[in-house]
């Protein structure tokens, strides 16, 4: 049995061809500053103390028109969420902040683009890249430059920590640029493939920067001198985007698999069930998840076992990360989240509901403040969690 998205009704799964998928990441700020400490951050949103099984509440605000974002659809990022604000892509290819309690646009970027995709370095700094390949570090309430790496030659912003930010150059090489200085603090030879058109995905925590290359290939680097740890090793075909918790990182591809962190060592791997293998994977409260070709599964962290799986009825996928809100996890139906979303309950994974606009077009996900932002077809909505 599947579960149809359009619909939310049970259906049968036949030949083992239906799929779902979908995207987006964590806002890890949220979980730290003085009023976290304090107990109070305003911006949150209420979570729905119940909701109807198979029926969609109505959204938090939005759609929201993006206009003609002046960039192909592949390369269009996920919504990012600062604070009380989330960045998404505007027209010709900048970028613009809305509030997430309303989906007013609060700012507009004048000198940063959409190359790469931005990052968060903290609840109040957001850095991008412009076409000609320089790094851009904007005020996260005004979208004013802080200030900018002209030497960066980043092709694309992989990750970043509180020492540095780690792109992929123009020409194919891995670089650190120091937050505080602007300045290089190395740079390396990839050990594996990426290109401003098939970029590569990556994740740092505990002095280790895990990269996929375009071509499945995972990688660790030491972030204070760029030296490789462990890997090159095949996991995949693709991109695939780690996702690192307690010295564990978990790769999508072929299998989802357990590493060690500090030595690359296995802990433990689940073979795919289909055709398409694993998706990138995201996890919460020692659970993984992840969609399998057809299913979304929640692994137990530490041995992979089942906690529980629940088919869509959808016939093809992307391999973008689910998003975690509160007691949903969130993913994508159809190619790059082009059939809208669906919210399944972690308690036991029963579909809350399926949400769709009616369109087609390319979607990718983020979560903040009990919201799940959702772009989708160039239109932005923030959704209610529960």
């Amino acid at each position: 049995m599947g579960i149809d998205l359009r619909t939310g009704k049970r259906t049968l799964a036949a030949g083992g061809t239906v799929l779902a998928a979908g995207g987006g990441g964590v806002a890890w700020w949220l979980l730290r500053g003085d009023e976290a400490e304090a107990g109070g951050r305003p911006w949150e949103a209420e979570p729905l103390a119940h909701y109807d099984e198979g029926t969609a509440p109505p959204p938090l605000w939005g759609p929201v028109n993006l206009g003609s974002i002046g960039v192909p659809d592949a390369r269009i990022p996920a919504p990012l969420p600062v604070r009380d604000l989330v960045v998404a892509p505007a027209e010709g290819g900048r970028l613009r902040a809305y509030d997430v309690r309303t989906g007013r646009a609060r700012w507009t970027s004048r000198t940063a683009g959409l190359t790469g995709g931005p990052l968060a370095v903290s609840d109040d700094t957001v850095l991008t890249v412009d076409s000609k390949g320089v790094l851009h570090a904007l005020n996260a309430q005004n979208g004013k430059e802080r200030w900018k790496a002209p030497a960066a030659e980043a092709a694309t912003l992989l990750a970043v920590d509180g020492e540095a930010v780690y792109i992929a150059t123009r020409g194919g090489e891995l670089r650190a640029v120091a937050l505080t200085s602007q300045t290089s603090l190395w740079t390396v030879p990839s050990p594996v493939r990426t290109s401003e058109k098939n970029p590569a995905a990556a994740a740092v925590a505990d002095g280790r920067l895990v990269v996929c290359g375009e071509d499945g290939q995972v990688v660790a680097l030491d972030t204070a001198r760029g030296k490789t740890l462990w890997g090159p090793a095949r996991h995949g075909t693709t991109a695939l985007a780690p996702a690192v918790a307690d010295g564990t990182v978990y790769l999508g591809g072929r299998s989802l698999t357990a590493l060690t962190l500090s030595t690359g060592e296995k802990k433990w791997s689940q073979p795919s069930g289909g055709g398409h293998g694993w998706g990138a994977p995201v996890v919460a409260k020692d659970v993984v998840y992840a969609v399998d070709t057809t299913d979304l599964s929640a692994r137990r962290t530490d041995d992979g076992t089942d906690a529980w799986t629940l088919t869509f009825a959808s016939e093809d996928s992307s391999q973008d990360a689910p998003v975690i809100a509160g007691n949903s996890v969130w993913a994508g139906a159809g190619e790059a989240g082009s059939r809208g979303v669906a919210a399944v309950d972690t308690r036991g994974g029963r579909l809350a509901w399926p949400y769709t606009q009616g369109t087609e077009g390319r979607g990718a996900l983020s979560a903040a403040g009990n919201r799940v932002f959702m772009l989708h077809n160039r239109t932005l909505t923030a959704m209610p969690v529960f």
